[in-house]
Protein backbone atom coordinates (compact mmCIF):
# COMPACT_ATOMS: atom_id res chain seq x y z
CA UNK A 1 0.00 0.00 0.00
CA UNK A 2 1.56 3.24 -1.13
CA UNK A 3 -0.11 5.98 0.89
CA UNK A 4 2.44 8.53 -0.28
CA UNK A 5 1.23 8.43 -3.88
CA UNK A 6 -1.50 10.76 -5.00
CA UNK A 7 -3.71 8.06 -6.49
CA UNK A 8 -6.77 7.23 -4.41
CA UNK A 9 -5.78 9.67 -1.68
CA UNK A 10 -9.39 10.58 -0.89
CA UNK A 11 -10.34 6.93 -0.67
CA UNK A 12 -7.49 6.25 1.73
CA UNK A 13 -8.51 9.30 3.76
CA UNK A 14 -12.12 8.09 3.91
CA UNK A 15 -11.07 4.60 4.98
CA UNK A 16 -8.72 6.02 7.62
CA UNK A 17 -11.54 8.32 8.78
CA UNK A 18 -13.84 5.37 9.31
CA UNK A 19 -11.13 3.43 11.13
CA UNK A 20 -10.18 6.44 13.27
CA UNK A 21 -13.78 6.68 14.45
CA UNK A 22 -13.61 3.07 15.61
CA UNK A 23 -10.34 3.77 17.43
CA UNK A 24 -11.88 6.86 19.03
CA UNK A 25 -14.83 4.78 20.24
CA UNK A 26 -12.48 2.21 21.74
CA UNK A 27 -10.39 4.78 23.61
CA UNK A 28 -12.99 7.33 24.69
CA UNK A 29 -16.29 5.43 24.79
CA UNK A 30 -14.69 2.13 25.86
CA UNK A 31 -16.47 0.10 23.17
CA UNK A 32 -14.38 -3.05 23.20
CA UNK A 33 -14.67 -6.08 20.94
CA UNK A 34 -15.85 -8.18 23.89
CA UNK A 35 -16.98 -7.69 27.47
CA UNK A 36 -14.22 -7.66 30.04
CA UNK A 37 -14.72 -7.44 33.80
CA UNK A 38 -11.28 -8.51 34.99
CA UNK A 39 -8.47 -6.51 36.55
CA UNK A 40 -7.92 -3.02 35.18
CA UNK A 41 -4.27 -3.62 34.35
CA UNK A 42 -5.36 -6.17 31.72
CA UNK A 43 -7.61 -3.60 30.00
CA UNK A 44 -4.58 -2.43 28.02
CA UNK A 45 -4.45 -5.83 26.35
CA UNK A 46 -8.20 -5.71 25.70
CA UNK A 47 -7.78 -2.29 24.03
CA UNK A 48 -4.83 -3.55 21.95
CA UNK A 49 -6.74 -6.66 20.93
CA UNK A 50 -9.77 -4.55 19.97
CA UNK A 51 -7.57 -2.25 17.87
CA UNK A 52 -6.01 -5.28 16.19
CA UNK A 53 -9.46 -6.73 15.44
CA UNK A 54 -10.60 -3.40 13.96
CA UNK A 55 -7.48 -3.19 11.80
CA UNK A 56 -7.82 -6.76 10.54
CA UNK A 57 -11.52 -6.20 9.87
CA UNK A 58 -10.84 -3.16 7.68
CA UNK A 59 -7.74 -4.58 5.99
CA UNK A 60 -9.67 -5.89 2.92
CA UNK A 61 -10.87 -2.36 2.20
CA UNK A 62 -7.33 -0.97 2.26
CA UNK A 63 -6.06 -3.92 0.22
CA UNK A 64 -8.76 -3.34 -2.40
CA UNK A 65 -7.69 0.29 -2.72
CA UNK A 66 -4.03 -0.68 -3.00
CA UNK A 67 -4.42 -3.46 -5.59
CA UNK A 68 -6.15 -1.23 -8.19
CA UNK A 69 -7.72 -3.91 -10.37
CA UNK A 70 -11.31 -4.93 -11.08
CA UNK A 71 -11.39 -7.86 -8.63
CA UNK A 72 -10.03 -5.64 -5.87
CA UNK A 73 -12.59 -2.94 -6.59
CA UNK A 74 -15.39 -5.52 -6.59
CA UNK A 75 -14.33 -6.95 -3.23
CA UNK A 76 -13.79 -3.43 -1.88
CA UNK A 77 -17.28 -2.46 -3.04
CA UNK A 78 -18.81 -5.42 -1.21
CA UNK A 79 -16.89 -4.63 1.96
CA UNK A 80 -17.71 -0.91 1.77
CA UNK A 81 -21.41 -1.68 1.34
CA UNK A 82 -21.34 -4.14 4.24
CA UNK A 83 -19.49 -1.72 6.54
CA UNK A 84 -21.79 1.16 5.59
CA UNK A 85 -24.89 -0.99 6.10
CA UNK A 86 -23.79 -2.06 9.56
CA UNK A 87 -22.80 1.49 10.48
CA UNK A 88 -26.04 3.05 9.27
CA UNK A 89 -28.18 0.40 10.94
CA UNK A 90 -26.30 0.84 14.24
CA UNK A 91 -26.53 4.62 14.03
CA UNK A 92 -30.24 4.93 13.25
CA UNK A 93 -31.55 1.96 15.22
CA UNK A 94 -32.61 4.14 18.16
CA UNK A 95 -35.36 6.74 18.15
CA UNK A 96 -34.09 10.29 18.44
CA UNK A 97 -35.85 13.52 19.26
CA UNK A 98 -35.11 16.72 17.32
CA UNK A 99 -32.19 17.90 19.44
CA UNK A 100 -30.49 14.52 19.48
CA UNK A 101 -31.05 14.15 15.73
CA UNK A 102 -29.12 17.37 15.02
CA UNK A 103 -26.38 16.31 17.42
CA UNK A 104 -26.29 12.92 15.74
CA UNK A 105 -25.62 14.49 12.34
CA UNK A 106 -22.97 16.80 13.77
CA UNK A 107 -21.18 13.92 15.47
CA UNK A 108 -21.70 11.22 12.87
CA UNK A 109 -21.74 13.38 9.73
CA UNK A 110 -18.05 13.09 8.82
CA UNK A 111 -18.07 9.33 9.25
CA UNK A 112 -21.27 9.11 7.21
CA UNK A 113 -19.62 11.15 4.44
CA UNK A 114 -16.63 8.80 4.49
CA UNK A 115 -18.94 5.80 4.10
CA UNK A 116 -20.92 7.52 1.34
CA UNK A 117 -17.74 8.40 -0.55
CA UNK A 118 -16.52 4.81 -0.44
CA UNK A 119 -19.85 3.21 -1.38
CA UNK A 120 -20.08 5.42 -4.45
CA UNK A 121 -16.44 5.70 -5.54
CA UNK A 122 -15.55 2.00 -5.41
CA UNK A 123 -18.35 0.84 -7.76
CA UNK A 124 -17.43 3.64 -10.17
CA UNK A 125 -13.82 2.51 -10.13
CA UNK A 126 -14.98 -1.07 -10.63
CA UNK A 127 -16.83 -0.06 -13.80
CA UNK A 128 -13.93 2.08 -15.02
CA UNK A 129 -11.51 -0.79 -14.51
CA UNK A 130 -13.16 -2.66 -17.38
CA UNK A 131 -12.44 0.16 -19.77
CA UNK A 132 -9.94 -1.05 -22.29
CA UNK A 133 -6.54 0.25 -21.43
CA UNK A 134 -4.58 1.47 -24.39
CA UNK A 135 -1.60 -0.60 -25.26
CA UNK A 136 1.80 0.80 -24.61
CA UNK A 137 3.41 1.81 -27.83
CA UNK A 138 7.15 1.90 -27.84
CA UNK A 139 8.46 5.14 -29.19
CA UNK A 140 11.60 3.50 -30.48
CA UNK A 141 11.73 0.75 -33.06
CA UNK A 142 14.32 -1.63 -31.66
CA UNK A 143 14.35 -3.84 -34.75
CA UNK A 144 16.15 -1.38 -36.99
CA UNK A 145 19.31 -0.09 -35.35
CA UNK A 146 20.32 2.09 -38.31
CA UNK A 147 18.17 5.03 -37.32
CA UNK A 148 18.03 4.25 -33.61
CA UNK A 149 19.29 7.63 -32.43
CA UNK A 150 17.02 9.51 -34.82
CA UNK A 151 14.01 7.50 -33.72
CA UNK A 152 14.89 8.22 -30.08
CA UNK A 153 15.25 11.94 -30.77
CA UNK A 154 11.96 12.09 -32.66
CA UNK A 155 9.98 10.05 -30.14
CA UNK A 156 7.75 11.88 -27.71
CA UNK A 157 10.15 11.01 -24.88
CA UNK A 158 13.06 12.46 -26.85
CA UNK A 159 11.11 15.61 -27.62
CA UNK A 160 10.24 15.93 -23.95
CA UNK A 161 13.88 15.58 -22.91
CA UNK A 162 14.92 18.16 -25.51
CA UNK A 163 12.33 20.57 -24.11
CA UNK A 164 13.70 19.98 -20.62
CA UNK A 165 17.23 20.84 -21.70
CA UNK A 166 16.27 23.80 -23.88
CA UNK A 167 17.38 27.20 -22.68
CA UNK A 168 14.58 29.11 -21.00
CA UNK A 169 13.43 32.30 -22.69
CA UNK A 170 15.05 35.49 -21.38
CA UNK A 171 13.06 37.31 -18.71
CA UNK A 172 11.01 40.28 -19.93
CA UNK A 173 12.53 43.69 -19.33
Amino acid sequence: MDVLSRSHRFSYAAAFGILSNLCFNVIVNQQYAFEYDGPTYFKVFVVLLTMLINGVTYYPLFAALAVQNSLGYFIGTLFAWAYAGVYISNTFICTYNAINFVTLFINEGPIMLCHLYLIFSLPIRFVWSFKRKRKLKFAVDFDSSADLYDSIRNSYQGIHVRKLYAKPPPPPR
